[in-house]
């Protein structure tokens, strides 16, 4: 198949770490063209960093909500007669860390799925990540429904200047979906059900069938691994993954130091600016 990604990067700092630019190469590797869609802005680093995997990379104006970003670079950046060139759509944003299994794997076993779109579990929403074929793509009701979202986000940068949610818009619109076949690459057992979303995780990716770890998961869980409500040894999961995939949390570190360092630095000058960070966006 010929394969198109969106990824949509969201952190306020605009600076990007080694394991973003990782988990953007191994997209990269699976996918023919990759594009990557800013919130907001880039540091002169941060572009740096995603120009030397593609150089399909811009920033959006204002801050937006995730399907606003998507709608851009499918309507405008790239245009539907080009996007309708690939077979499969991939619409991811960065609320992931890995992956710590390789991502072509997943992609050669869904190939022979018969369906319109696909997600790797019902956990995951298909805004943070979901594949789209073209029989999904090319329907009047998903194109309506990207132009309504640049409407909605031109009329409201022309009204305020500023666009935070598209107005009598949710996220992904559960009408996009009516009457086509969804694929689900890891279906939940009566067991895992039970868990919370972070514990399926977990368990899915020590188990060698998730590629990805939250960002959530490190702000949550990751440091705080004694807690007993967990199905599962999670303190001794963590240690063995990080122990087997120490070199992709190595990356999570070093990011996760970055993101902290420069976050202050936006947020020192957002506040001396425009009074505060929630002002400026």
């Amino acid at each position: 198949m010929k394969r198109l990604a969106i990824y949509a990067y969201n952190q306020e700092s605009g600076a990007v770490g080694k394991a973003t630019a990782y988990l953007l190469g191994q997209l990269n590797d699976v996918s023919d063209r990759l594009v990557v869609v800013c919130n907001a802005f880039l540091t002169p680093q941060g572009r740096r960093t995603i120009r030397n995997i593609t150089k399909d990379v811009y920033c959006l104006n204002y801050r937006n909500e995730l399907p606003v970003l998507y709608a851009d670079a499918l309507m405008q950046y790239l245009g539907m007669d080009c996007v309708l060139e690939f077979d499969e759509v991939t619409l991811m944003d960065d609320s992931f860390f890995g992956p710590f299994w390789p991502l072509q794997e997943i992609y050669d076993r869904m190939e022979e799925e018969r369906c319109d779109y696909w997600r790797l579990t019902s956990d995951v929403m298909p805004q943070h990540f979901s594949v789209l074929r073209k029989s999904f793509i090319d329907r009047e009701s998903y194109v309506s429904y990207l132009n309504r979202l640049l409407s909605n986000y031109r009329r409201n940068f022309q009204e305020i200047g500023v666009t935070r949610k598209p107005a009598e818009e949710d996220s992904f619109a559960e009408d996009i979906y009516a009457g086509v076949r969804e694929g689900i690459y890891i279906e939940q057992t009566d067991e895992t059900k039970k868990w919370s979303p972070s514990d399926r995780q977990l368990y899915l990716l020590k188990e060698g069938k998730y590629p990805f770890l939250s960002r959530d998961f490190f702000d949550r869980i990751y440091w705080d691994v004694m807690k007993d409500r967990h199905p599962f040894d999670i303190k001794k999961t963590v240690l063995e993954l990080a122990e087997e995939k120490q070199s992709v949390f190595d990356l999570i570190d070093e990011e996760r130091e970055l993101q902290t360092r420069f976050q202050k630095t936006y947020d020192k000058t957002a506040e001396v600016l425009y009074g505060s960070a929630e002002s400026f966006l």
